[in-house]
């Protein structure tokens, strides 16, 4: 088992249609069990495209960050400018790659334990 994605939102910085590769019919069943017990929504991490900036081109970015376009209020910059706020824009809902990984490391642990994988050998 293998968890990829090929690509990262421009704005917030997380992985892009990420997916699980197994091989064999019980490996499939197992992710789907272990999905069903521990879901994880990785919906708003689907790939859209956007103009980004003045320019003319295209740029990937997560469903969260194209539905809620992020443009702070004059108030929050102020507030930015005179160092009474940090974060001006609002936080992605999207999964990050640290709550990714950590899911699929938790699939990784539960399969060692059923005996689905198996420990590479070394010469």
């Amino acid at each position: 088992m293998k968890l990829s994605w090929y690509s990262i939102c421009n704005v917030c910085n997380v992985p892009l249609n990420p997916k699980i590769c197994t091989r064999g019919k019980d490996n499939k069943n197992f992710v789907r069990y272990y999905k069903h017990i521990r879901p994880i929504f990785t919906y708003n991490n689907e790939k859209f495209y956007s103009f980004m900036g003045s320019g003319t081109k295209v740029k990937p970015i997560c469903y969260s960050c194209f539905t809620h376009k992020p443009r702070p209020s004059l108030e929050a910059l102020r507030s930015r400018e005179l160092g009474q706020c940090r974060n001006v824009l609002p936080k992605s809902k999207s999964k990050s790659e640290k709550e990714i990984l950590h899911w699929f490391g938790g699939l990784i642990r539960e399969a060692n334990k059923r005996g689905l994988i198996k420990p590479k050998s070394t010469f």
